[in-house]
């Protein structure tokens, strides 16, 4: 591993685990099925996700650091309770062996996997009996890798993506206020967006059922005189995610060449100040999303091209660009935490939105799509590696399953027949 990333792990580390403990601070081990849990203290934010739960098969796990130990909140319909679990150098260190062998091309580590799910979750399986969609409000160290990726048994092909559908939220305050549910009719207006000539780009859109910007059409402006006629819009382009201030996602400029030219090739325009101010007016940047009008759109789906090869993101880099859009209106947001071969991400799109057309939640739309990817016999089994397909991420709201306007053709149905009932009748009267 690199040395900085060492450096940069330990100074984390010896941050947030202070060696020095109070003798009240002692825990079990994590993962410890034996990890003795206690009450949560009630509050609006628990009780309020508590009555959203109540019937579903989803539940929250919110994870948080203090005190030297890790605590994990699981909230169900039924019960809220909370693990406090002792922390130590296994966490970091497998956190750091997953992160590595997922973005850095190495053989995926199973082990590191399997013994993040034997600290992460296995505290919390007697309250997930049931439940088949878990919502991960994730600490600053386990934001580091996606939960899909997490192992329940090294001898198996299995991961965490088999057993759930996975979402992840910022706060559990951010889940109790729920956007617009719209229906599985509204969801199928599509806006879908390559701003480049690129070949990969361009057949990822098109093969989504949708309406299409493409080229000079898909600039900055295009794109915001349209967002707002509809629910889902997916965007193929190159972005930034992880530098907070500078983050952005890049729309054709209408004339001339992209600001962000190629990543691989640094700045074509360096030096040149009205080629960069060209480059600045075609980039959507995430401070200035809260200042769009974004209410009727649910879903932005983000399938980036990273202007910097080496600009993996953290889980916490892209709740900013998450919650930038639920500022503006939109509660949904799926990206990559790191750069994916295009082939497969347009796989893996295309069944995402065919399963959302179908009538699937995003989670379970994302689950379905990826673990279709995983069983389809025609892949090579070594592009099946997880790093190849676990990058994509949903952050959200609890229930995106839409509302069904199947009612309305019942009732119609309903109507048609009542009127013929009313004709057939009629004529049998005239008949006597």
């Amino acid at each position: 591993m690199k040395p900085l990333a060492v450096v940069f792990w330990l100074t984390i580390f010896l941050s947030l685990w202070p060696s020095a403990r109070t003798s009240g601070a002692q825990g079990t081990a994590i993962g410890d099925p034996a990890a003795e849990p206690r009450d949560t203290i009630s509050s609006d934010s628990t009780e309020g996700l508590q009555s959203m739960l109540r019937n579903t098969k989803t539940a929250v796990l919110n994870y948080s650091l203090g005190a030297g130990e890790l605590r994990l909140q699981v909230i169900t319909g039924k019960e809220s309770r909370t693990f406090h679990m002792a922390t130590g150098s296994v966490l970091l260190s497998s956190v750091i062996a997953l992160k590595t062998s997922l973005q850095e091309g190495a053989i995926f580590d199973r082990e590191a996997a399997h013994r993040l799910y034997k600290k992460l979750i296995m505290p919390a399986l007697p309250m997930l009996t049931g439940k088949t969609h878990l919502v991960i409000i994730p600490g600053q160290i386990t934001g580091q890798i996606p939960f899909e990726t997490l192992v329940p048994d090294t001898g198996s092909d299995r991961f965490m993506l088999h057993d759930y559908a996975i979402s992840y939220a910022v706060s559990t305050e951010a889940l109790i206020s729920p956007g617009d549910l719209p229906s599985d009719y509204a969801r199928q207006k599509v806006l879908a967006i390559a701003p480049f000539n690129m070949p990969a780009s361009e057949k990822e859109i098109m093969n989504i059922k949708a309406d299409h910007l493409m080229g000079q059409a898909a600039s900055l402006e295009g794109f915001k005189r349209k967002a707002g006629d509809y629910a889902v819009i997916h965007l193929a382009t190159y972005a930034t995610l992880n530098e907070p201030h500078l983050a952005f996602i890049d729309f054709n400029p209408g004339t001339g060449t992209p600001g962000t030219g190629n990543p691989k090739a640094g700045n074509p325009n360096a030096g040149n100040p009205g080629a960069n101010e060209r480059k600045d007016a075609s980039r959507l940047f995430i401070r200035d999303i809260p200042e769009l009008n974004l209410k009727g759109v649910n879903l932005v789906v983000l399938s980036p091209c990273p202007t910097n090869p080496e600009s993996d993101a953290s889980i916490h880099d892209l709740f900013k660009a998450a919650e930038a859009f639920a500022s503006a209106g939109c509660p949904n947001f799926i990206t990559s935490m790191w750069g994916t071969n295009k082939e497969i991400t347009y796989k893996i799109s295309m069944k995402l939105h065919q399963y959302i057309h179908q009538g699937y939640g995003y989670a379970y739309a994302l689950q379905k799509a990826r673990i279709d990817y995983l069983e389809n016999p025609v892949i090579d089994a070594s592009m099946k590696s997880p790093a190849n397909w676990a990058g994509f991420i949903l952050i959200g709201e609890l229930n995106t399953t839409p509302r069904s306007h199947k009612i309305f053709y019942y009732f119609a149905l309903a109507f048609a027949v009542l009127v013929v009932a009313c004709i057939l009748r009629r004529k049998n009267r005239n008949r006597c």
